[in-house]
C-alpha cells in the first residue's frame, strides 16, 4: 500500500512538470497596494460555548446514524 501511494505521488508530480507552457516575464514594478479591512465586531467560534467530548460525540454520532 505504501508503494502504491509513492507511485501515485510520483505520477502526479511528474505529470505536472511538462514543458507545454513558455515562461512568462513578470514586471514587479507594476505592484498595487492591497487594503486590509478591519473585521466587523462579531461573535466568533472562539467565544461559543465548548462542550465536553462525550456530549459532542453523542451529538455528532446521531448525524452518522441516519
Amino acid at each position: 500500500m505504501k508503494h502504491l501511494l509513492v507511485l501515485l505521488v510520483l505520477c502526479v508530480g511528474l505529470s505536472a512538470c511538462t514543458g507545454d507552457e513558455p515562461p512568462q516575464k513578470i514586471d514587479l514594478s507594476k505592484r498595487e497596494a492591497v487594503e486590509v479591512r478591519d473585521p466587523d465586531d462579531a461573535i466568533t467560534y472562539a467565544y461559543l460555548p465548548q462542550y465536553s467530548h462525550s456530549v459532542s460525540y453523542h451529538r455528532h454520532n446521531l448525524l452518522w446514524s441516519i
